[in-house]
């Protein structure tokens, strides 16, 4: 996954070389390195020994769900009670499910491929957009999210997913449902953290790094994507 990131981000630089494309990648740079800083969080979620797991999951959950509460009290009161149901679905419920693996370390070395996997399909899907973005993918939710996009990161999924299976850490079945689970899930998540947002009227979250939104806003694909992939992966394959 490594080796992968590092050639995405020379493939950037060669493409920023071309003074047709570069205006299409403003900013991506500055986002694919905040991506390499974003995963170390998670990461280290992830490989935390109890009790010091719990303590810093409390901290990063306590934080989406209060940027999420500010975003449920600006909806107006005939939205209230959608905007109550948006805020159950996203993000409480990915969160419980997300602390339920974190808590089973059996299940650390699948949790930690599905927040790679993720990962991987965000860059891709950015660089894609950036690049062929045309079709807009859900123009009332995220105006920006291109079908153009998906496939990009859904193809760098299936080389990685491909790679995995070569290497033998991943069956060719697993690879398959990897793939299209973190493609469809991570979409959702971006999605269902955007529907709040736009019922609410509101633009983003509280702003944290520059070009992106608050905690919910980065790590949304991220809490929904990278326990259902492996509550698949573990579940449902083995």
């Amino acid at each position: 996954m490594l080796c992968a990131w590092i050639g995405g981000m020379a493939l950037l630089h060669v493409l920023l070389l071309s003074p047709q494309l570069a205006p299409r990648l403003a900013g991506a740079r500055r986002m694919l390195l905040q991506e390499a800083f974003i995963l170390a969080l998670p990461v280290v979620l992830v490989l935390l020994p109890h009790p010091w797991i719990w303590l810093a999951f409390a901290a990063f959950a306590a934080r989406i769900i209060c940027e999420a509460l500010i975003v449920l009290r600006a909806a107006p009161k005939q939205r209230r009670l959608p905007a109550l149901v948006g805020f159950l679905i996203m993000p409480i419920l990915p969160l419980i499910l997300l602390g339920v693996e974190l808590d089973n370390k059996a299940h650390a070395t699948t949790l930690l491929l599905s927040l790679l996997l993720v990962e991987f399909f965000d860059s891709f899907a950015l660089l894609g957009g950036r690049l062929f973005g045309r079709t807009p993918l859900a123009p009332a939710l995220s105006p920006n999210k291109t079908w153009e996009g998906f496939a990009t990161g859904f193809l760098a999924l299936a080389v990685a997913a491909l790679l995995l299976t070569l290497a033998g850490i991943t069956t060719p079945a697993q690879a398959a449902w990897a793939t299209i689970c973190t493609a469809a899930f991570a979409t959702l998540g971006d999605l269902a953290a955007s529907w709040p947002k736009r019922n609410a009227g509101r633009k983003d979250y509280p702003v944290l790094l520059q070009g992106q939104g608050g905690m919910l806003d980065i790590y949304d694909a991220w809490i929904v994507a990278a326990p259902l992939t492996a509550i698949v992966l573990q579940r449902v394959l083995t």
